[in-house]
């Protein structure tokens, strides 16, 4: 005698809660690798690094050797390749760079130019 098969029923859902939205779990929530603009976690990987630096007591080294530099032929050079990261520079770093700012180099609030 054959066996008859019975139709799948799809299954019923839970109904949602009408005032809270769909959200997925943050923690199951699979990480997208492309952050987009203003990546974060780009940014707090250059903060730790950039403060571990400064902790690690090698500033000091760094600015000597850089100091040292200058005063050999390789001068030219050192000034020529500033004179081109100048040129490049955006409108916000030149403008700090002739206020004499040094440090975070924030964009000039709208309509106080």
């Amino acid at each position: 005698m054959p066996q008859t098969q019975r139709a799948k029923t799809p299954k019923k859902k839970s109904p949602a809660k009408p005032n809270e939205a769909h959200r997925p779990d943050p923690a199951t929530k699979p990480r997208d690798p492309n952050e987009g603009e203003g990546n974060i976690t780009a940014a707090r990987r250059y903060d730790r690094a950039t403060e571990a630096y400064g902790r690690s007591g090698r500033v000091d080294e760094a600015a000597n050797a850089a100091r040292k530099a200058l005063e050999t032929p390789e001068r030219e050079e050192l000034e020529r390749a500033e004179q081109e990261a100048r040129a490049k520079a955006s409108d916000v770093e030149r403008e700090a760079d002739r206020r004499g700012l040094d440090g975070e180099r924030e964009a000039p609030q709208r309509g106080t130019r």
